[in-house]
Order: C-alpha cells, then sequence, then structure tokens
C-alpha cells in the first residue's frame, strides 16, 4: 500500500539497477526521470514511455507489446519507485490489450488509471492522473 505522500522521483542509477536485473531489457538513459522514462526490449518490438507533467499530477505511459509479461512487470515495478499505486495494474493491462478495449477506467487511492487500447498501432495508452484535493 502506498503512503499519502507526493511521488517520489528515483535516481536515474537506481531505475538502471532496476532494469539490469532483466535480461535484454535497457532504459533510455538519455531521459531526466523528473520528466520521462522509458524501456526497451533489445530482441523485440516491447517497449514503454511515460512523460509527466512537471507537478507530477500526470503520467502519461505508452506500451508497445502489452502481451510481454516481463515488460509489464519491469513497468509496475518502476511506477513502484515513484510511489504510484499500482496493485492491478497487471490485470488492467492484461485485460485491456486481450479485449481491445476502447476505454476503462481504475480508481485508487491517489489517482485514477485510464487505459485505452490503440487498435490503429496495437498500443496500449495509460493515463494516471492525481484526484484534486482542495
Amino acid at each position: 500500500m502506498h503512503n499519502e505522500q507526493a511521488v517520489i522521483v528515483p535516481t536515474m542509477e537506481s531505475l538502471i539497477e532496476l532494469v539490469d536485473h532483466f535480461e535484454n531489457y535497457i532504459i533510455d538513459t538519455e531521459l531526466n526521470p523528473e520528466e520521462e522514462f522509458g524501456v526497451l526490449r533489445k530482441d523485440e518490438k516491447s517497449g514503454f514511455t511515460c512523460m509527466m507533467t512537471p507537478d507530477l499530477s500526470l503520467f502519461s505511459i505508452d506500451i508497445l507489446n502489452a502481451k510481454d509479461e516481463v515488460l509489464i512487470k519491469i513497468l509496475k515495478e518502476i511506477l513502484d519507485q515513484y510511489n504510484i499505486e499500482t496493485e492491478r495494474l497487471n490485470e488492467d493491462v492484461q485485460v485491456c490489450y486481450k479485449e481491445r478495449v476502447i476505454e476503462m477506467q481504475r480508481h485508487y487511492e491517489r489517482y485514477w488509471v485510464t487505459y485505452r487500447y490503440n487498435e490503429e498501432d496495437g498500443m496500449i495508452l495509460m493515463r494516471y492522473r492525481a484526484f484534486v484535493n482542495e
């Protein structure tokens, strides 16, 4: 369970160390983890990219080859590093991909997540949006 504290931005070194545990996957070291991150599989068309708003209230994630379960595990572990809720991430991505869901949502304590299957590219588009506290 994640606490109610703000998002924690991990260092590039900690992200490299995390991804290095998975053979054939690399993290894009050219990206600044405060703004974006990305992971690719060397030998297959598989990967994801994520861009965030400066206040970290929106994470926009594009996943190529969502059937790659190791890739989704890496995404979950990276989002965990950012202190973002991921309890149903694996299941939600698989349902969206297998059923070609046009749009589905998940509500967590601090964020709601929208999943969309993009038929044209065969990608999953995810958006984590923070709830606004007034």
